[in-house]
């Protein structure tokens, strides 16, 4: 028995056909680029371990590097405030205020009967503040005291806030609010 081919497609008609050629080259071609495809497949599949371990690396990397972020957070807060600290203390500093020159000038305007117990000075938009928290021993101390403040010029007012008296003890306890002019460093 001899072997013979058998087509199915009848090689006469087709053959000249564009038709023809194009299964003739789905045939014999078309094979190579299935199997060339089914390469390319398995290769993607393969590649996605590596690239599986890589996003894995990569993202525990992410992990560690926002834990020393946050972890430096907390810090980094502190130094800001620290910062904005030491600017306000520059600006006061080149400013040239001195906080003790108010001081004086209440003290050269109080009468001897009076204790200064507490003293704050502050700046703001109006000018310069000092608190005072006093001891006084009698009224007409007290008018002196206001009197001779309203008299220096560096002055702007004189509040009195509190006016406490307590049993057994001799005098009253006076808060002031002593408010300079704006640009006068008394």
């Amino acid at each position: 028995m001899t072997e013979r081919d058998v087509s199915l497609l009848p090689r006469t008609a087709l053959q000249g056909t564009i038709l023809g050629k194009l299964v003739n080259w789905i045939l014999s071609t078309g094979r190579y680029i299935v199997v060339f495809t089914e390469l390319i497949v398995i290769g993607a599949f393969l590649s996605r371990f590596w690239l599986d371990r890589k996003d894995s690396d990569l993202s525990e990397e992410i992990r560690q590097r926002q834990a020393i972020i946050s972890s430096i957070n907390d810090f980094e807060e502190e130094f800001r405030l620290f910062q904005s600290r030491l600017s306000s203390v520059d600006r006061f500093l080149k400013k040239d205020i001195q906080p003790l020159s108010p001081l004086d000038l209440i003290v050269e305007s109080l009468p001897p009967d009076i204790l200064v117990s507490n003293y704050s000075f502050s700046e703001n938009i109006e000018g310069q503040e000092v608190s005072l928290s006093t001891t006084i021993s009698s009224e007409s101390s007290l008018a002196a005291f206001v009197d001779r403040l309203l008299a220096k010029e560096t002055i702007n007012k004189v509040r009195i806030g509190t006016v406490e008296r307590e049993q057994g003890i001799a005098g009253m306890k006076v808060q002031f609010l002593i408010s300079f002019k704006e640009g006068d460093d008394a």
